[in-house]
């Protein structure tokens, strides 16, 4: 336009109202594209927050599902709590503000192993989800048994910065479990103690008892002062094992052929104690409990618990001490845990795990007596109940065994 003005081809004036025609024109050619642009961008940003609004809402929904079935937690890379969701509350009974800022070892039932943690913590800290059973305790004192599910974090350089733990309760699935595991073993043990102490043991100790006897009737006269001693050492060698073999007896015959039956566990103690009178009144032993629970248990087992535990905290006492025994329980929503409390010796706590073993002993014959049975009779009786057995002590500070007995037991006698 501007050649054409130049060379006097089109009228100045002329020129310039084409000029600013074809600029208008392009201006609002130019207005209408960038207003069809916005337009457009502003629908795509309408279906754009829909989008995020419906997926806000599902990640909602899922959080709240998430919150009704599972324990969860936040940890920062050192396993400190960060951030606990109420059901995590309400099944370990701590308030929020006693967790946040706590590693989960308050929560540690003592269960595991050293061994078993650091495989744990070896998995999840080389970027890999670690998936278990994991048994905890809660603010009262009592355990319950969750299927764990961690899973590392990482940053947009790869590198982990926290934690998110899912857990489920599983409290009552396991013991049913532990019932039925405990339902077998108890048969095999049976079989297995049965046929040893009726076959293998009873008859050759019967044999050596006899020859002693008859040694020390119709040779005494004849054997030296060693002689009569080595007879004595083994007469009580063949007295020892006979102790033995009837605490083998005892133990393969616990729970045969019993029913479950109500319990009143006040009685229990109070005929205990009556049993005991000459050993409670000869060791100026008090005895206290709290009142205790009705039970359906079996009987006769539940009392030789009970004697078992009573009978150890008077034995495995200080010298010149006073025996004072508690018996207390707290109920729980599947069992009732009961503790008997004793201020004896006590326990080296790298023992706490051991003393239920068959024959274990801690101690020197000559300084307790006893075949060391007695608290494998414990453990097999409260398995037969569906519950758990151990030892809080350390050394020279008393003892407590605890143990629970499931309110409902669905184990099946011999």
């Amino acid at each position: 336009m501007i050649y054409l003005i130049n060379n006097e081809q089109v009228d100045v004036n002329v020129g310039l109202i084409i000029y600013s025609i074809i600029a208008v024109v392009f201006s609002l050619t130019n207005i209408f594209v960038v207003a069809i642009q916005l337009n457009r961008s502003d629908q795509e940003k309408i279906i754009y927050e829909n989008a995020l609004h419906a997926s806000i809402k599902e990640i909602k929904q899922y959080k709240e599902a998430l919150d009704s079935c599972s324990l969860v937690d936040i940890t920062d890379m050192n396993g400190t709590i960060i951030s606990v969701n109420d059901k995590f509350c309400e099944i370990s009974k701590y308030d929020r503000k006693e967790l946040i800022g706590k590693t989960h070892r308050v929560i540690n039932s003592g269960h595991h192993s050293k061994e078993f943690y650091a495989d744990l913590w070896h998995e999840i800290k080389n970027g890999k989800v670690w998936i278990g059973d994991i048994k905890n305790k809660n603010k009262n004192e009592e355990f319950y048994w969750v299927h764990t599910a961690i899973i590392p974090f990482k940053n947009e350089f790869g590198e982990i910065y926290q934690f998110l733990t899912l857990r489920q309760d599983i409290t009552k699935h396991t013991l049913l479990a532990l019932q039925y595991k405990n339902l077998k073993l108890k048969n095999k043990e049976l079989e297995q103690f049965t046929y040893i102490a009726s076959h293998d043991l009873q008859e050759p100790l019967r044999t050596v008892r006899s020859m002693i006897s008859i040694l020390q009737e119709d040779y005494s006269s004849k054997l030296d002062d060693d002689a009569q001693l080595s007879l004595n050492f083994m007469t009580e060698a063949t007295d020892r094992m006979s102790e033995l073999i009837k605490g083998l007896l005892d133990y393969s015959r616990i729970g045969r052929g019993k029913e479950l039956i109500t319990v009143n566990t006040n009685e229990i103690i109070l005929e205990i104690t009556k049993d005991l009178a000459t050993i409670i009144e000869k060791n100026d032993a008090i005895i206290t409990a709290d009142d205790l629970p009705i039970i359906m248990a079996y009987k006769t087992e539940i009392r030789l618990l009970f004697q078992n535990l009573i009978s150890n905290a008077i034995k495995f006492q200080k010298e010149n001490g006073q025996p004072k025994i508690h018996i207390s329980a707290l109920e729980d929503n599947y069992y009732w845990k009961f503790s008997v409390k004793d201020n004896g010796i006590g326990i080296p706590e790298k023992d706490n795990r051991n003393v239920f073993g068959i024959f274990k002993r801690l101690h020197k014959r000559s300084y307790y007596d006893g075949t060391g049975i007695g608290l494998a009779h414990c453990e097999k009786i409260v398995h037969l109940h569906g519950g758990e057995i151990w030892v809080d002590s350390k050394v020279n500070q008393g003892s407590t065994f605890h143990f629970t007995i499931l309110k409902n037991s669905l184990n099946e006698p011999y």
